[in-house]
């Protein structure tokens, strides 16, 4: 079944963007878990559980970005297209697997978000947020050519998918700093 797997197979752990812009989006990601989980400490009750949740997919979004665990998601589905001959289908494989990545992280947000009861509505812009990013990490995963050649842009220099990416990391990072400042 894996007879030519690893001969496809290229992949190397390591820093995907080992940029200084790569670097302070990993630093970025770990600092706005750690927002999260301050305010997880100084929520009341209901809330708490939303900013848990936010705090563990921040860190684990922090730890693919630096391990460039996309890449290898991305490299072994390739490899094993390759080796057993359906590259040519993978469409379909691709949105097997990003519903299998979406699919847990939304029912993980849904379980955080009716365990807060009414403690979501504080937190809806970081929820917002997260939801973004996976969804941006989603389509990064799915590897198209279309969307590679647009995330490259890099008008005055900036690339477009820092850009995105940072925006998806304030829309979580900002609102947890607000709440920790009104929390005192």
């Amino acid at each position: 079944m894996l007879a030519g797997f690893w001969q496809y197979f290229d992949w190397q752990p390591g820093m995907g963007d080992p940029s200084l812009m790569g670097w302070l989006t990993v630093a970025a990601y770990y600092a706005t878990a750690l927002l999260c989980w301050l305010a997880a400490r100084r929520a009341a009750r209901p809330g708490r559980a939303v900013w848990h949740i936010l705090a563990l997919l921040m860190a684990v979004l922090g730890l693919v970005k630096q391990w460039n665990l996309l890449s290898a998601v991305t490299a072994a589905g390739r490899a094993l297209a390759l080796a057993q001959d359906w590259y040519a289908g993978r469409q379909a494989l691709q949105l097997l697997c990003v519903a299998g990545v979406a699919l847990p992280a939304l029912l993980l947000l849904v379980w955080g978000v009716r365990r807060a009861r009414g403690g979501w509505r504080a937190s809806w812009l970081p929820l917002l947020g997260l939801l973004y990013l996976l969804a941006f990490v989603l389509v990064r995963a799915t590897s198209l050519h279309q969307v590679d050649a647009l995330l490259s842009l890099a008008p005055a220099g900036v690339r477009l998918n820092w850009l995105l990416e940072w925006l998806g990391i304030g829309l979580v990072a900002v609102p947890a700093g607000q709440f920790l400042r009104k929390a005192g």
